[in-house]
């Protein structure tokens, strides 16, 4: 099985069928998919979004693995999985991949900036 090396996770969701579990590799800077492929090795382990270890604020309406994010940490999937919703808590945003392009934009917040407005 395809082995990843995880620094610091701090959240996880798993997809209605258990057969996708997305993990917030927090330390790492990344989101990695862990999935089951029974045809081929049955763990398949590979990077979603973020750049493994190179963190930043960049990527928006980009490919999602080209992005770069920062300490992400609470993970969402939407009710029909086509989404995933990411905590970017490190650049002070949400962030949301589509889950079929592969594509990444910043929806709340502004990447790297923390502050209090909007009400």
């Amino acid at each position: 099985p395809a082995q990843a090396l995880l620094k610091s996770p701090q959240g996880a969701v798993v997809d209605r069928n258990a057969s996708a579990i997305y993990i917030a590799d927090t330390g790492n800077h990344v989101v990695r998919i862990v999935g089951i492929d029974a045809a081929t090795d049955p763990v398949v382990a590979k990077t979603l979004a973020g750049s493994l270890g190179r963190p930043g604020a960049s990527g928006d309406l980009g490919l999602a693995v080209d992005a770069r994010l920062r300490a992400p940490k609470g993970l969402v999937l939407d009710p029909e999985e086509r989404l995933l919703f990411i905590a970017d808590s490190g650049n002070h945003a949400v962030r949301l991949v589509d889950l079929s392009e592969r594509t990444i934009v910043t929806i709340a917040g502004s990447l790297g900036r923390a502050g209090a407005s909007g009400d």
